[in-house]
C-alpha cells in the first residue's frame, strides 16, 4: 500500500499505528496540490507495481471559527487548494491508467461539515441548502 504524507513524523506515526503491517507501507512525501508531483508519484507507482487499483483521497484541512467577513482571501485559496484541488489533481493522474487497465476505484473522504456545520464555518463548508440527493 502506498500512502502520501506532508511531514515525515506523520508517516512514522501511521506505521506505528498499523504495527505489523507498517513494513508493507510505502510512504512518499508529496504536495497533493502539485499536479506534476502527483503525476510523477502515480507514474512511479505504475512502474514499480504495474497497476493502480484504488485511490482513497483523505487530503483536507480546516481553518474554521473565522467570521466570513473577517476571512482572509489567502485562507480561502489555501482551503480551496487543499480540499478541492488535491482531489482533482489525484483523480486527473489516476483516471487514465485506471481506464487503460479497465478497473479501479476512487473514494473521496469528505467532512460532515459539508452538510451540517457549526457557526463560523461558512468559508469552509457548503451551505445546508446544497445537500446532495
Amino acid at each position: 500500500m502506498v500512502v502520501t504524507y506532508r511531514k515525515p513524523e506523520e508517516f512514522d506515526a501511521l506505521k506505528t499505528r498499523v504495527r505489523a503491517h507498517g513494513a508493507a507501507l510505502e510512504g512518499y512525501r508529496v504536495d497533493a496540490t502539485d499536479e506534476a508531483a502527483v503525476r510523477n508519484l502515480v507514474d512511479g507507482i505504475l512502474r514499480k507495481h504495474g497497476h493502480l487499483d484504488a485511490l482513497v483521497n483523505t487530503v483536507g484541512g480546516y481553518a474554521g471559527g473565522i467570521k466570513l467577513w473577517n476571512w482572509i482571501p489567502k485562507c480561502s485559496i489555501s482551503c480551496y487548494r487543499l480540499n478541492l484541488r488535491s482531489g482533482y489533481t489525484f483523480a486527473r493522474a489516476v483516471v487514465p491508467p485506471m481506464l487503460k487497465q479497465r478497473h479501479g476505484a476512487i473514494v473521496n473522504v469528505v467532512s460532515k461539515a459539508a452538510l451540517d456545520h457549526a457557526a463560523g464555518a461558512a468559508a469552509y463548508a457548503a451551505p445546508k441548502r446544497l445537500r446532495w440527493p
